[in-house]
C-alpha cells in the first residue's frame, strides 16, 4: 500500500503516469517487489545491479521478464540490469578507480550490449558524488557508449 501511495504521489506531482524505475537494492525482495510493480503496472525494472562491479546482475545485457517465483509463471514485468553504476567505481566505499581504470572496465560492458543488442542502462547518482572528475568521466563514457565502428 505504501508504494501504490507513493507512486500515486509521484505521478500525481509529475502529472504524468509512471512505467519505469529503480527499486533500491535495500528494499528489493525478490519474492514480493517484482508482485508490487506488477500489479501497479510497472513496465521496466532497472534495479539490478551490482553495487561493487559493473556486469549484468540479471545475467544478460537484454531485456527479460521477471518470473514469479511462487505462482511459477510470467509477469508482464520486464528487467533490465542497469550494469554500469558510479557507487561502484568511485568513492571508495567498494572501489575507487581513476578515470581511466573506470572506463577500461565499462568497455566491455559497453562491447556486450551492442554485439548482442542489449540495453546499456548507466546509473548517476547526482549530487552525491564527491569525485572530482566525474563530469568527464561520463563525457568519455557516453562518447564510448554512442561510438560507432
Amino acid at each position: 500500500n505504501k508504494w501504490t501511495s507513493q507512486k500515486k504521489h509521484i505521478e500525481n506531482f509529475i502529472n504524468e503516469k509512471v512505467y519505469e524505475g529503480r527499486q533500491h537494492m535495500l528494499q528489493y525482495n525478490v519474492n514480493v517487489t517484482p508482485h508490487i510493480w506488477n500489479q501497479n503496472n510497472m513496465k521496466i525494472d532497472y534495479t539490478l545491479s551490482y553495487p561493487d562491479k559493473v556486469g549484468f546482475r540479471n545475467g544478460t545485457c537484454r531485456p527479460i521478464f521477471q518470473y514469479d517465483l511462487n505462482k511459477r509463471h510470467r509477469m508482464n514485468l520486464i528487467s533490465i540490469s542497469t550494469s554500469i553504476m558510479d557507487f561502484g567505481l568511485f568513492g571508495g566505499k567498494y572501489n575507487d578507480y581513476n578515470c581511466d581504470a573506470a572506463l577500461e572496465l565499462c568497455k566491455p560492458i559497453i562491447d556486450v550490449c551492442r554485439r548482442y543488442n542489449g540495453s546499456l542502462v548507466i546509473l548517476m547518482h547526482t549530487g552525491k558524488n564527491n569525485f572530482k572528475n566525474i563530469n568527464f568521466f561520463y563525457s568519455e563514457l557516453l562518447k564510448l557508449a554512442c561510438k560507432t565502428n
